[in-house]
């Protein structure tokens, strides 16, 4: 029982605390996460990953992102506006340095972001992700 509220107070001063990236304001305004299985999935066969993805999933929890100016004060390295071949345009974001790569969809003024995939910077850089169909 004790353990339970210590993890309750815990998590609850996490929400409460702005982030890097964030001031007192925006950090009441969250954004939806969704696309948690291709992380799940992801990881489950690059156990190496789950830190790196684990630290961006909260950060993205966190986040008021407004525009990409906004993700890049917290990642900036990411690229935005990259066109699939399909004409889709997605957010790349670097996981755990510059080993991996997670395309996600992100809609602005809705304040949510759709994890579409997670790949090696190897496969990354083969561009066949841009000629799948993503939602």
């Amino acid at each position: 029982m004790r353990t339970q509220r210590i993890v309750r107070r815990t998590a609850a001063a996490r929400k409460s605390t702005p982030q890097r990236g964030q001031t007192a304001e925006s950090s009441a305004a969250m954004v939806v996460l969704t696309g948690r299985n291709v992380i799940a999935k992801f990881v489950r066969k690059h156990r190496d990953a789950q830190g790196g993805l684990a630290e961006w999933t909260r950060a993205v929890e966190r986040a008021d992102w407004g525009s990409i100016d906004d993700v890049r004060r917290l990642y900036p390295a990411t690229d935005g506006g990259v066109r699939t071949n399909r004409g889709k345009l997605v957010t790349v974001f670097n996981v755990k340095g510059n080993e991996y790569r997670l395309i996600a969809d992100i809609v602005y003024p809705a304040r949510i972001v759709t994890v579409l995939e997670l790949m090696s910077h190897a496969d990354y850089s083969k561009n066949l992700w841009k000629n799948r169909s993503y939602p």
